[in-house]
């Protein structure tokens, strides 16, 4: 069984931790059409995941660990970081739309 997209791995990071909006699963997301993202996909996957965790954590505890913050900065200036970054933002501020099984994003 292929490994979930990187979009689709942000949003099951962001629901595991309870960071998405109510009634919005990382399902209701439409993960695939954010794989273009510029930057997304480029280095290598055990970087992004070592990425996506620390951010995640820095985002989601207001008393993180310093091995967190250490892990976050080791990665911020990666290729997919500001891609990284976006969707985090662009996941957490996306609504369900009623009836439909894609999120709608707030501006």
């Amino acid at each position: 069984m292929p490994e979930p997209s990187r979009a689709a791995r942000i949003a099951a990071q962001l629901e595991q931790r309870g960071m998405l909006l109510p009634g919005v699963t990382a399902h209701h997301l439409g993960c695939d059409v954010y794989e273009d993202t510029p930057g997304l996909q480029d280095g290598p996957d055990a970087d992004f995941d070592a990425a996506l965790e620390a951010y995640v954590k820095v985002c989601h505890e207001s008393n993180v660990d310093k091995s967190a913050t250490q892990a976050w900065q080791r990665y911020c200036k990666a290729p997919f970081a500001e891609a990284l970054m976006d969707l985090v933002a662009v996941f957490r501020t996306s609504l369900a739309a009623d009836g439909s099984e894609e999120a709608v994003e707030v501006m």
